[in-house]
C-alpha cells in the first residue's frame, strides 16, 4: 500500500518525491490529498486486491467538483462493487483472452511481430499457454 501511495504521489508531486521514502501511510495520504484537492484528475488504479486497500486508496483522493475521474481494475467483484461511490458508476466484466489471442499478444510484445516464435523457444512457449 505505501508503494502505492509513493507511485502516485510522485506522479502528481514530482518536487516532494525526495522527501517521502520515510513517510507512512497517513502522511503520504495527507499529501496527496493536498495535491488533488483543487485539481482535476484522471488516476487509474490498476489490480485492486481487497476492500481495505481500496479504501486507502480512496482516503487520499478527495472528492471535489472538478470533474475528476478514477478508473480501477479488479478481479474480484466484491472489491469492484466497494470501487463504486455512486449509483450511476459502472462495474465492466471483462473475459479473459481466447489462447489463439493470448499469443498473437505475446509474441507481438516479446518478439516485435505477432505470430513466430523463433524455434528454439517453440517448446516453452507452447508450456505458457
Amino acid at each position: 500500500m505505501k508503494k502505492l501511495l509513493k507511485d502516485l504521489l510522485s506522479q502528481v508531486a514530482q518536487n516532494e518525491v525526495d522527501h517521502m521514502d520515510t513517510w507512512g501511510e497517513g502522511q503520504l495520504i495527507r499529501k496527496l490529498r493536498g495535491c488533488l484537492l483543487n485539481k482535476r484528475y484522471f488516476i487509474i488504479i490498476d489490480d485492486v486486491w481487497s476492500k481495505s486497500a481500496w479504501e486507502k486508496v480512496r482516503c487520499a483522493l478527495p472528492e471535489n467538483n472538478h470533474c475528476s475521474r478514477l478508473l480501477t481494475t479488479t478481479r474480484i467483484d466484491s472489491v469492484a462493487k466497494s470501487c463504486c461511490s455512486r449509483a450511476d458508476d459502472l462495474i465492466y466484466r471483462i473475459e479473459p483472452l481466447k489462447e489463439s489471442d493470448s499469443k498473437v499478444l505475446f509474441f507481438k510484445r516479446i518478439f516485435g511481430y505477432e505470430d513466430v516464435c523463433p524455434p528454439q523457444l517453440k517448446e516453452v512457449s507452447d508450456q505458457i499457454f
